[in-house]
């Protein structure tokens, strides 16, 4: 019986000493593993996604820009009207 002790104690510790000494390659393998499926997920966004971002950035500056054209306009039309009167 103590030598089942003896030996299970001895097992444990082997094991834990083992799993202790793999642990830090497991955490690095795992870190380069998410990143590489982090990187697929990121090309994948900017394809699907990255089209549609660009055509509202494009559509909003269009905007913007006819809405201060307008705003000029408006200006000018007032500043003469100014004038006349």
């Amino acid at each position: 019986m103590c030598q089942l002790n003896v030996r299970l104690k001895y097992l444990q510790l082997t094991f834990f000493n083992r799993w202790i000494e793999v642990l830090p390659a497991l955490r690095t393998e795992r870190i380069e593993t998410e990143q590489v499926h982090d990187e697929i997920v990121r090309r994948h966004r900017l394809k699907r996604i990255g089209k549609a971002v660009l055509l509202a950035l494009v559509n909003h500056t269009e905007e913007e820009k006819t809405a201060r054209e307008k705003e000029a306009f408006k200006q000018k039309m007032r500043s003469k009207v100014g004038v006349w009167l």
